[in-house]
């Protein structure tokens, strides 16, 4: 159990695209036609002063979406 804050959608973090990396993975789940076919994991990783911060998201379906879960999770 992970227990984590909410967050007000007024912070306004900003995050350098250049120190920014993104992984996809195949996300797992219950079986079907599409298993293990589809990259809709999204890991994102922020090098932050040599420091590597991470965002990870699996939980959608599409690859946008768990980007975005992916980067309000790193801000």
């Amino acid at each position: 159990v992970d227990v984590l804050p909410e967050l007000d959608d007024n912070i306004e973090v900003t995050v350098n695209e250049k120190e920014l990396t993104m992984q996809t993975f195949c996300s797992g789940g219950p079986g079907g036609q599409h298993q293990n076919k589809t990259q809709s994991g999204v890991r994102l990783i922020y090098n932050y002063k040599g420091t590597e911060v991470r965002g990870e998201s699996r939980t959608e379906r599409s690859q946008p979406k768990n980007y975005a879960n992916a980067l309000a999770l790193l801000k």
